[in-house]
């Protein structure tokens, strides 16, 4: 193997690994990662497969699995994928490697919850409800230059969740909003949402229908907005989770400029990274979204960055937010004459600490700043949202 090799081997890799979160085994001249599990790993599924990368500086002469011989061909790397079929409880798999004069072992321990966990840890029903109070100051997200109407939004949102089995559920979703002034309530969001998620093949599924609208008259909404049908998969790997979802938008207003027309199909892909520096968490995260709307107008991408930490001090959990989003339109629009791009950016901080007095009963503290770039001036903003919320979970 040649020098350069031997250097990527012995230092970069390994560095790399940890930087991911996937410590490797490294001997002399033997590296062992799994780039599908950690080295102590839970599940609820029983069938799977336990991916093993071997890099070695001199030929690998024999790999063994649980004691047992594994044909592999010869050669300076060897990715082994073992199949497994799990019982209950903690399943141990041993990796013994010898090259030249050197040897390696490495051990996985993947744990097997059943059932019984699983009703442990989720009840058949469960609920989340949300009561917010904020004061935002530019309700409208009227230009800079011209002068913003502040308002008080009230916010409650229920989303009851019935687990059909470990991994099948079905949810909706319900968020009213109240607005002060009463001038403002055009502004106020009227969500109504129906879906299921599954499990498939290592897969997370989603899809569901959304109801949109605004102005709260009872639980109603006074107009309605659009309607959305949208699919979601989700892979979650050892530190990583990578995401496809489709959308396809049906809104109720019908523009007399058909190349204004919204309606149509939105993708969304989307990764992100958790990390844990200490006893501070973090998640990175990026995504690229594009709109096929009937309206070429309404064509557009959006390149999406951000990242999150937070850290629990005793009871109090402490979280802060950096989300930076370009929006591209791929047109220019003959009314405006222009190509429309804007950049928004978006800060939150929050507080959260558990009340004592009631069981799963939070109170989170929130302050959010958001600002809007374009070279479209009536799209140039700034607003403030200060909030606080009470939130339980049954």
């Amino acid at each position: 193997m040649p020098i350069q090799a031997h250097l990527v081997l012995k230092y970069w890799v390994p560095l790399w690994l940890l930087f991911l979160g996937l410590p490797p085994r490294v001997g002399a001249e033997i590296l062992v990662f799994s780039p599908s599990h950690l080295e102590q790993f839970s599940t609820t599924q029983a069938e799977g497969v336990l991916d093993i990368q071997i890099s070695s500086i001199e030929p690998i002469d024999s790999v063994k699995l649980n004691g047992v011989p594994v044909t592999i061909t010869k050669g300076y790397d060897a990715l082994l994928q073992h199949r497994y079929h799990l019982k209950k409880g903690i399943n141990r798999f041993e990796v013994e490697i010898a090259s030249g004069k050197d040897s390696q072992k490495a051990v996985y321990q993947i744990e097997l919850l059943g059932l019984e966990e699983g009703e442990k840890k989720e009840k058949a029903f469960s609920m989340l409800s949300l009561l917010g109070l904020h004061q935002v100051s530019n309700m409208e997200n009227v230009p800079a230059n011209q002068s913003p109407k502040a308002g008080t939004k009230l916010q409650f949102l229920v989303r009851p969740q019935y687990r059909l089995s470990l991994e099948r559920k079905l949810y909706a979703t319900l968020l009213r909003e109240k607005i002060t002034p009463t001038s403002l309530s055009s502004r106020e969001i009227v969500l109504s949402q129906i879906g299921a998620q599954d499990r498939v093949m290592g897969l997370n599924l989603d899809g569901g229908i959304n109801h949109i609208g605004t102005g709260t008259q009872g639980l109603l909404a006074k107009e309605k907005v659009e309607t959305d049908l949208f699919v979601k998969a989700t892979l979650p790997l050892a530190v990583f989770k990578v995401s496809a979802a489709l959308t396809y938008r049906d809104l109720a207003y019908v523009p007399s400029n058909a190349q204004e027309n919204e309606d149509g199909l939105r993708w969304v892909f989307a990764g992100d990274y958790a990390r844990k520096f200490g006893d501070l968490d973090s998640t990175w995260l990026a995504g690229y979204e594009t709109m096929d709307a009937k309206g070429t107008y309404q064509d557009r991408s959006v390149l999406r960055v951000g990242a999150s930490l937070s850290k629990d001090i005793g009871g109090l959990h402490l979280s802060g937010v950096l989300d930076l989003k370009q929006t591209q339109y791929k047109s220019l629009n003959l009314s405006t004459n222009i190509k429309e791009s804007s950049k928004l950016t978006s800060f939150e901080a929050s507080a959260g600490y558990p009340l004592k007095w009631v069981n799963n009963l939070l109170c989170l503290g929130q302050l959010k700043y958001s600002t809007q770039s374009s070279n479209l001036s009536a799209r140039v903003y700034h607003v403030t949202d200060i909030g606080v919320s009470l939130i339980h979970h049954f």
